[in-house]
C-alpha cells in the first residue's frame, strides 16, 4: 500500500479510482478511460491540432507525406 506524500494517508484503490474519475470530469478531460478500464493522460493539444489541419485543408493527408526528407 502506498502513502500519500503530502498527507501521509494510505492510498487505497477506491481513493485512486475517485481521483482518476475527478480528473476525467474536468472539461477538457485530463484523463481518458478505455472500455477495458485502462487510463491514460488526455492529450489536450490533439483536438486543437486536428482543428487547425481541417481548417487549413491539410486533413486528411493526401499523397506522400515525406517532404521533410528532402530538406
Amino acid at each position: 500500500m502506498q502513502l500519500n506524500e503530502k498527507t501521509g494517508d494510505k492510498v487505497t484503490v477506491a481513493k485512486a479510482q475517485k481521483a482518476l474519475e475527478s480528473l476525467r470530469s474536468h472539461q477538457p478531460s485530463l484523463v481518458w478511460k478505455s472500455a477495458r478500464s485502462e487510463y491514460t493522460v488526455e492529450d489536450a493539444a490533439m483536438p486543437r491540432w486536428y482543428a487547425q489541419r481541417v481548417a487549413a485543408g491539410t486533413w486528411p493527408p493526401v499523397g506522400p507525406q515525406l517532404d521533410w526528407l528532402e530538406e
